[in-house]
């Protein structure tokens, strides 16, 4: 009687354990991250991107870490156009991304921040210099539709997308 207890009692800790384990491998992706898991996976594969879904994560022989998808709002600090207000995020699109997955992972928000603002201010003074898309106070939209376009496929390398531009005129009190 004891020895069957016993079984009874070791065959219902196990199967609890193994479930408790099981159960701690599932990774559940909300809608504003993106779950980025590398390691071995099947095929060639670097990692994985999971956006809103369950997945497996095995233990020891894959890492998981995550994607902020909420949106970047900031000032650019140009000279050239000095009231520039830039919204980005994490891409949509699955190709680019696996760019974000591949560059801006070990990034923080901060981090990101100041590298795209880093890459959009060069692509302002590149703009700038040629003369026909060269920035005017009297006719902005011209220059921030090339820019627009220029800026997408800069921050499409690093995985980022283009929400929107807003340029806000400085309007002065008449004196």
């Amino acid at each position: 009687m004891d020895f069957i207890l016993i079984l009874i009692i070791s065959s219902a800790l196990l199967l609890l354990g193994t479930t408790v384990f099981f159960v701690s491998c599932l990774k559940k992706c909300p809608s504003n991250k993106l779950l980025v898991i590398y390691g071995k996976l099947h095929g060639d594969a670097a990692f994985r991107c999971i956006h809103r879904g369950l997945t497996f994560v095995w233990p020891i022989i894959q890492k998981y870490q995550w994607l902020d998808l909420s949106p970047i709002t900031f000032n650019t600090n140009s000279e050239v156009v000095p009231h520039l207000t830039i919204t980005l995020a994490i891409s949509n699109e699955p190709e680019i991304r696996k760019n974000a997955a591949e560059r801006l992972l070990s990034l923080d928000k901060d981090e990101i921040k100041h590298l795209s603002s880093t890459i959009i201010d060069a692509q302002i003074k590149m703009q700038n210099l040629s003369e026909d898309e060269a920035y005017s106070p009297d006719a902005p939209l011209p220059f921030v539709k090339k820019l627009s376009s220029s800026i997408k496929s800069k921050l499409d390398q690093i995985g980022l997308s283009l929400i929107n531009i807003n340029l806000k005129e400085n309007l002065a009190p008449a004196s």
